[in-house]
């Protein structure tokens, strides 16, 4: 069997191209698919932080010192309250008033309210962050307690006291 040149090139070239196919079989053609499958991660990544991006520019735009509250201003405070809630995607499934207590011997009350909410985990972690800048009132959470819900897993049970702080 005789090789001339023209056999040598065609050889050669085959090779060549196989070595080619080869290549993007085994190694391009999956990178290509995993960069796919990365820039669908990076634009939900991207969505999630604008997103979230928006939420605290809303609640620093929004932000101003809490002041103290009278007895008749309780309903309107409870309010604002139960629409950061709803805004945030938590449900506020009961809303019970404690009797109001006196702090110590400072001229301020507090009004404990037992709060039962469901949330996502998200929800959850921004209406406690927005507890701080509601406007109507001065109001801290007391005690809570998180407990995964029983009928969906990615939603949260949880058990809280909101202290909101009255004029006396």
């Amino acid at each position: 069997m005789e090789l001339n040149k023209e056999k040598i090139v065609v050889v050669i070239g085959s090779v060549v191209l196989l070595m080619g196919v080869m290549t993007y079989a085994f190694f391009y053609g999956p990178l290509i698919k995993l960069l796919k499958d990365q820039r669908l991660v990076y634009q939900n990544l991207e969505t999630t932080l604008a997103n979230s991006q928006e939420t605290i520019n809303h609640f620093s735009s929004n932000a101003s010192a809490a002041t103290l509250i009278t007895e008749a201003q309780i309903s309107g405070a409870i309010d604002e309250v139960t629409k950061a809630g709803k805004a945030l995607g938590v449900n506020i499934i009961s809303m019970k008033v404690e009797p109001i207590n006196a702090v110590d011997d400072r001229e301020v009350r507090m009004l404990p309210i037992s709060v039962e909410t469901e949330s996502s985990y998200e929800g959850l972690g921004r209406f406690f962050g927005s507890v701080d800048s509601l406007k109507k009132s001065l109001v801290t959470i007391g005690n809570f307690y998180i407990s995964v819900a029983t009928e969906n897993s990615d939603k949260l049970k949880t058990t809280l006291t909101l202290n909101m702080y009255l004029l006396k």
